[in-house]
């Protein structure tokens, strides 16, 4: 009985089948008896859908004795094995080797609860599946579906051409992908995941930080919670995005939208609101608009203030001045002119202090307030629950993946996309929003037109999209960049939290009302703002100075003309009094005098006549002269 074998009729099966030597036959019956051998085709017999011979081998181990089903449809190229319990094999060189396994087409190899569909493929992980070309699926509920596709971890999944997903819960798509740690993802052509928890999505990206995400072109997140989204960028700092082309985000907790040479505009800025939100050029021109006008009023004041009290207070001093003495007036007009000198330095460096000041708090206040239609396809995991397409043009990939909206698609373990047109990639992602997205794992994104890229993220707003991890909001029109990111108001861009902020950095001058201002262009409306308020209040100040000068040498020139005329008086008083002293006593009627007189830098002469009518009476008359005054006099004398 060693491998021996007899053919008999199988009533239940309805054709002849292979059976031990010992096995009584019920029906029709054939005595060929002998080991195992190809049977040529019948016509009188179908199994299955594969026209050809349908029978079963007994394997013959002790008492029990298990069967597998096998068809074969080129007996010339060689049979199939089923030698597993409740086991299938169909069509050329195909071994089903486990319980419950299938292996059909050509050359393919199934293990326990595994299924093997195509050329070449081997499905060796428990409740795995290998479907297409040369895929191999080794880890348990793994899936490869495709060519030349490995899923070799659990739950992994690897579907195209040429994709390998290495790790638990690991998921490549499309052509030439890796995701090679717990938990990633790599999409598109030649991505790479090899970050725990990480993405990778679009052509020849790469994802090697931990939860770090990378879309788009040539990219690469090598920080942990980095993220690229563009075209040749990369993000190497913790917590760093970088967006566009050519962006670099090298510190921590930053977000750069270029690099050195490749700088950019962020446009369409709506004005702040908060400290930490971003300014747009039209917002700092008004705040430096605002600084001037105040600077320049406050000055304007000061000045005129400046002015009228050093005109009052010298005003006083001359006119108290004009009416003393010489001395007394050299004195006053030396105090005068020492005290508005005084007065208007202290003032002027008291209005520049001040207008320093206000406008350095101005400009801080400034700078302070400166994201091919088909049915489904469903792959049963063996014991775990199917993957369910229900929506209409629907389709869902993984072990418990749903896509229940129309044209939706559910990728990952326990994905779900129950939103119409939603995208769920990634373990555990559940979108009910329509036309939404989540790629990572775990997210939950409710709201329409709304993207999730990340993990562990929230996103119940309409029109918002979340780049980074641990993200919550409920905000709509709104734009989250960044690990643990919030914003809780509409129509904003958010890159840190209340207390995680991130610098922007790589920003270009900004041109338009709305564009964001970068350091540089604020410290040069700053610089402008001061130079201009500086210039403005030197140029009152220098006016101020001349006026206060011309009105100095003005009063200066009266009081020394007022000095002249006193020393010219006192000049024309000598000379007259030494010109009558010079005529007294002598005996003649007739009597001529003449004198001369001299007081500080002038010089008078004078010259008198006397008559004398009689010894009682007198007549007389008389002059004296400077060089640019003269005066005279007459007089009469009586005695008794």
């Amino acid at each position: 009985m060693n491998k021996v074998f007899k053919k008999i009729w199988s009533q239940s099966l309805g054709c002849i089948v292979v059976v031990s030597e010992n096995t009584k036959s019920v029906g029709k019956t054939s005595g060929t008896t002998g080991t195992i051998a190809l049977i040529a085709r019948s016509n009188n017999y179908k199994m299955l859908t594969v026209k050809g011979l349908a029978f079963s081998i007994a394997a013959i181990s002790g008492s029990t004795v298990w069967a597998g089903v096998v068809c074969v449809t080129d007996p010339v190229s060689g049979g199939s094995t089923a030698t597993g319990v409740i086991a299938l094999a169909c069509g050329i060189n195909n071994a089903a080797d486990g319980l419950n396994s299938s292996a059909l087409g050509i050359d393919n190899e199934a293990l326990s609860e595994a299924t093997a569909l195509g050329y070449a493929n081997k499905a060796k992980g428990s409740y795995s599946s290998a479907t297409g070309i040369s895929n191999e699926s080794s880890g348990i509920y793994s899936s490869a579906v495709g060519s030349n596709n490995i899923a070799s971890e659990g739950y992994s999944s690897a579907f195209g051409y040429n994709n390998t997903a290495s790790n638990i819960n690991s998921s490549a798509i499309g052509y030439k992908n890796t995701a090679s740690n717990v938990n990633s993802s790599a999409v598109g052509y030649n991505n790479t995941a090899s970050g725990e928890d990480s993405s990778a999505v679009g052509f020849e990206n790469t994802s090697e930080g931990d939860y770090s995400i990378t879309v788009g072109y040539q990219n690469t997140a090598s920080g942990t919670d980095s993220s690229v989204f563009g075209s040749n960028s990369q993000a190497t700092a913790t917590g760093a995005t970088a967006i566009g082309s050519f962006s670099i985000a090298d510190e921590r907790d930053t977000i750069s939208v270029g690099s050195k040479g490749f700088e950019k505009r962020i446009t369409n800025v709506a004005d702040a609101i908060n400290d930490t939100d971003a300014v747009n050029k039209r917002y700092t021109d008004d705040k430096a608009t605002e600084t001037l006008t105040a600077s320049k009023g406050y000055t304007d004041g000061k000045a005129t203030e400046t002015l009228t009290a050093s005109k009052g207070y010298t005003d006083d001093k001359a006119t108290e001045t004009l009416t003393a003495s010489k001395g007394y007036t050299d004195d006053k007009a030396t105090e005068t002119l020492t005290a508005s000198k005084g007065y208007t330095d202290g003032k002027a460096t008291e209005t520049l202090a001040s207008s320093q000041i206000y406008t350095n708090d101005q400009v801080l206040s400034v700078k302070q307030d400166i994201a091919a239609q088909h049915k489904y396809l469903s792959i049963n995991g063996g014991t775990s629950a199917e993957a369910i397409a229900s929506g209409d043009n629907a389709m869902a990939l993984g072990a418990n993946a749903a896509a229940q909206g129309k044209q939706s698609i559910a990728m990952g373990d326990g994905a779900q996309a129950i939103g119409e047109q939603a995208i769920s990639i990634g373990t555990g992602n559940k979108v009910t929003g329509n036309h939404s997205g989540a790629i990572g794992d775990p997210s939950t994104v409710s709201g329409n037109n709304s993207y999730s890229m990340g993990n562990n993220n929230t996103v119940s707003g309409d029109n918002t999209f979340v780049l980074g991890n641990n993200v919550n909001t409920t905000a709509k029109n709104a734009v989250v960049l960044g690990n643990d990111s919030s914003s809780n108001r509409e129509n904003t861009v958010s890159v840190g939290s209340d207390l995680n902020q991130r610098q922007i950095i790589n920003v270009a001058n900004g041109t338009a009302d709305n564009d964001a201002v970068n350091v540089s262009q604020l410290q040069d409306a700053k610089t402008s703002a001061i130079e201009t308020s500086n210039t403005y209040t030197d140029t009152k100040f220098n006016a101020l100075n001349d006026s206060i000068q011309n009105y100095l040498q003005d009063n200066g020139q009266r009081f020394k003309e007022i000095d002249d005329r006193f020393d010219r008086q006192g000049a024309m008083s000598a000379a007259m009094l030494n010109m009558a002293t010079s005529t007294s006593g002598l005996q003649g009627k007739n009597r001529i005098g003449v004198g001369a007189g001299f007081q500080g830098s002038e010089q008078a002469v004078s010259l008198g006549y006397q008559r004398v009518i009689n010894p009682n009476t007198s007549f007389s008359l008389g002059g004296a002269f400077t060089k640019d005054e003269n005066s005279g006099g007459m007089g009469m004398g009586f005695s008794w």
